[in-house]
């Protein structure tokens, strides 16, 4: 009767979840969300700034050193802005600002384009 209830989502170890692949459309959608917001009191916004810290963590890259200069100063500028108190007066501003480093830092795993069928024009 005192039974607890098993976790709904599988425990993965951390090998795992690194080689997991991102999941594009779930982050774009998040992020799409953070800058739909019109107030700085609009229902959800905690759990969208836990969903946009979430994704960073994800995101960030542990070795900034191969990456591109626009990779690694959204990097930089996603780790400051994790770094920062809550604030209700700014929660808004930053979970814009936590969106976009988000999509800045989802570049480089979004799938590529498929190819066209067309030929160059030359």
């Amino acid at each position: 009767m005192n039974e607890v209830a098993a976790s709904p989502a599988p425990e993965v170890p951390a090998e795992t979840a690194d080689s997991l692949p991102i999941d594009v459309a779930t982050i774009e959608v998040t992020c799409a969300r953070a800058f739909g917001l019109h107030r700085a009191t609009a229902p959800g916004l905690l759990e969208l700034s836990r969903a946009l810290r979430g994704h960073l963590g994800l995101l960030i890259p542990p070795d900034l050193a191969g990456q591109t200069p626009l990779i690694q100063g959204a990097a930089r500028d996603a780790t400051r802005l994790l770094k920062l108190p809550d604030n209700p007066a700014t929660a808004r501003t930053r979970a814009r600002a936590l969106a976009q480093v988000c999509l800045i830092l989802l570049e480089p795993h979004r799938p590529p384009a498929a190819p066209t069928d067309e030929e160059p024009h030359g």
